[in-house]
């Protein structure tokens, strides 16, 4: 499949950066949609791990769900970036979650 420059449409080099004739950079549409599903991975586990720390001590069962959503999609964004603030947050999260819910089984059982 031949490459052309998004700006003056010369055909490129299948692995050009910029064009020899305008000298503008070579847009990859597969790079582009690659970084957009990177940061909605990075932004979905960033929030559900927030979300998870939070509603862990209101509600658990819902830091439990939000949590381990996190974990999923951090996982997914750690394999793709390296990056891992939202697999940690998620497993922070979870980990609210089972201590609420232990203090809550405590509590219901009067051992508290």
């Amino acid at each position: 499949m031949a490459k052309y420059c998004t700006h003056c449409g010369n055909p490129v080099n299948e692995n050009a950066v910029i064009c020899l004739k305008c000298g503008c950079e070579i847009k990859d549409s597969v790079n582009e949609a690659n970084n957009k599903k990177t940061s909605l991975n990075g932004n979905v586990s960033l929030a559900c791990g927030i979300i998870g720390i939070i509603f862990a001590w209101i509600f658990a069962l819902v830091g439990h769900i939000a949590s381990i959503i996190g974990i999923v999609y951090g996982i997914k964004e750690n394999q793709e970036t390296g990056k891992s603030t939202g697999l940690v947050l998620g497993i922070i999260g979870e980990v609210c979650s089972v201590i609420s819910s232990a203090i809550g089984v405590m509590i219901s059982l009067g051992l508290v």
